[in-house]
């Protein structure tokens, strides 16, 4: 048997690394952890513990972090240095407590067990009370050959729909069985994450379209609707509806294009 036959029988690499609430220097430790990723920065540093489990599969990384941080506050930059570089992805869902994060200038609540599609080129921020996170990452390249990405998808957070229940389920059915994968299957397993979290980008761009369209019928109808009440009305002007509906000349345009 060759070095590669060997090598495709075995399991994939994992590691283990827990903090005990007696150790002085655990909190500095996690934060050393947390470094290719995030700074940390948490109001429970005395008495803190953790535990983190990550699992090396083919182009992803899987892994999961409990550490009894209190508040904490995790911080990526737009010019982030670090092992875990811009073109990478990051999804993730917190457990047990409702989370803030912030992408770009937007602020949203995020509730447990939704997920959120991050961009690491982009700056990040996560406001918990206490980390207990499932997460994955891997190349840009990976997702952009299902769905071109744009910047809209950064901080996109999927809470709900079938797409995102099955990755849901995938991603805790994982956490128990990750340390058994062989590396010969690891490949399979990081094509079935890849296209789950794809679905649920094609999912919610959907979503967006079909409610921008609504909106826009409405909209429409609306205009109609004004435009013939005030039809006899000698003040009625393109510049009337503008201040009616606080629209721009080139909406009202748009929206009466065939």
């Amino acid at each position: 048997m060759d070095a590669g036959q060997v090598q495709e029988n075995q399991y994939i690499d994992s590691y283990m690394l827990d903090f005990h609430k007696d150790d002085p220097y655990g909190y500095e430790s996690y934060q050393k952890l947390l470094e290719p990723m995030f700074v940390l920065e948490a109001t429970c540093k005395k008495k803190f513990e953790s535990a983190s489990r990550t699992y090396m599969l083919k182009d992803l990384i899987f892994a999961t972090s409990l550490a009894n941080t209190q508040q904490a506050t995790l911080t990526r930059a737009e010019n982030h240095e670090s092992a875990i570089g811009s073109d990478f992805i990051l999804v993730f869902f917190y457990r047990d407590y409702p989370i803030r994060i912030q992408a770009g200038e937007v602020l949203t609540q995020v509730e447990p067990e939704q997920i959120v599609f991050a961009d690491l080129s982009k700056p990040l921020t996560i406001h918990t009370s206490s980390i207990n996170v499932v997460s994955l990452n891997f190349s840009r390249n990976l997702i952009n050959m299902l769905v071109p990405l744009n910047e809209h998808f950064h901080g996109l957070v999927f809470r709900d729909g079938p797409h995102k229940e099955l990755l849901l389920s995938y991603l805790k059915g994982l956490e128990h069985v990750a340390a058994d994968i062989m590396v010969k299957d690891s490949i399979h397993v990081t094509e079935t994450i890849v296209r789950m979290v794809a679905n649920c980008l094609l999912q919610s761009k959907d979503r967006k379209l079909l409610k921008e369209t609504s909106q826009q019928k409405i909209s429409l109808l609306q205009l109609k609707q004004a435009i013939n009440t005030q039809i006899e009305d000698p003040r009625l002007s393109a510049e009337s509806l503008l201040q009616q509906f606080h629209i721009s000349r080139a909406t009202i345009y748009r929206m009466f294009e065939p």
